[in-house]
């Protein structure tokens, strides 16, 4: 075969580029994802993703104005109503969090005491 055909590249298969996300926005059950995948000497693009499909991208020569198109967008989009997406840790992980929070005592025991939300605290 002659060289540079696609056989001489059997197994080297594609691999994804890194990618850096700027900002997630919801509204309404929908999400919104502003990336950066990376091009190397290709320039920066900026990658708009609507539910994980890109639905706008713009390459440019340098990060600061693909960040700078980012910014634009999520600026209008939170003028629009978009905004950042609540997280929150499951209860019961807060409850371990804060157990985790404070030193033993004792012989390696919490000392707990009932407070009025029900649930047993460290003193």
């Amino acid at each position: 075969m002659p060289p540079g055909h696609a056989d001489s590249l059997q197994g080297a298969g594609c691999r994804p580029r890194p990618r850096e996300r700027l900002w997630t926005l919801v509204k309404g059950g929908k999400r919104v994802d502003a990336e950066l995948p990376f091009h190397g000497e290709h320039g920066v693009e900026v990658q708009f993703l609507h539910e994980d499909v890109m639905a706008y991208g713009h390459a440019f020569a340098m990060r600061a104005q693909a960040l700078a198109e980012a910014e634009h967008h999520r600026q209008r989009l939170t003028r629009e109503g978009w905004t950042l997406p609540e997280t929150r840790a499951p209860a019961r992980m807060n409850e371990v969090l804060f157990l985790l929070s404070f030193k033993h005592m004792g012989r390696g025991h919490f000392k707990t005491k009932t407070r009025v939300d029900g649930w047993n605290h460290p003193a």
